[in-house]
């Protein structure tokens, strides 16, 4: 348990070490932060900056691309979100690449990427209207195949989210 908790404890401090340096209060700052030189950082503190920018950039973007819908530019920004969570920031596990293998092989999907705080954590991913019962059917069984292990799959919609209350 002491290993466990070294190793956590080490991999926060590299984290906390990449947001001190990558944060900013503004769209505008995030922009100006990726031409930052990182090279004098640690390569691993510079690597989860590079994910901290590129994916504050990839929620702006994902703001602007949801509303159209386009299925292609969806895709990519979920993809490069998971890619980058996975490669840059090594919060994966083997069981989240074959739930995104299972989720991007099924009918109807869009996109999807994880959520939450990773190290297998949740997935989520954008599915064409008509097609969740077929797409839930093919990831629970493709999952299960994959790892033996029967996942559960939810239907959910995107709603208004908090508001004040009047």
């Amino acid at each position: 348990m002491r290993l466990l908790w070294t190793m956590f404890a080490h991999y926060h401090g590299q984290v906390w070490d990449a947001i001190r340096f990558a944060r900013s209060p503004g769209t505008s700052e995030v922009r100006a932060r990726r031409s930052l030189d990182m090279a004098a950082l640690p390569e691993v503190v510079a690597r989860r900056c590079r994910f901290i920018i590129e994916e504050s950039q990839r929620v702006l973007d994902l703001a602007e691309a949801l509303p159209s819908g386009e299925p292609g530019r969806l895709f990519e920004l979920l993809s490069a979100s998971y890619l980058g969570a996975r490669d840059l920031y090594e919060i994966g596990a083997p069981a989240m690449s074959d739930m995104m293998a299972a989720m991007l092989s099924a009918p109807g999907v869009i996109g999807a990427r994880q959520a939450g705080a990773g190290f297998g954590g949740y997935m989520v991913a954008l599915v064409r209207d008509g097609t969740i019962a077929s797409f839930i059917a093919h990831v629970e069984a493709d999952y299960l195949r994959r790892t033996g292990i029967q996942p559960r799959v939810y239907a959910v919609s995107a709603t208004a989210g908090a508001g004040l209350v009047a």
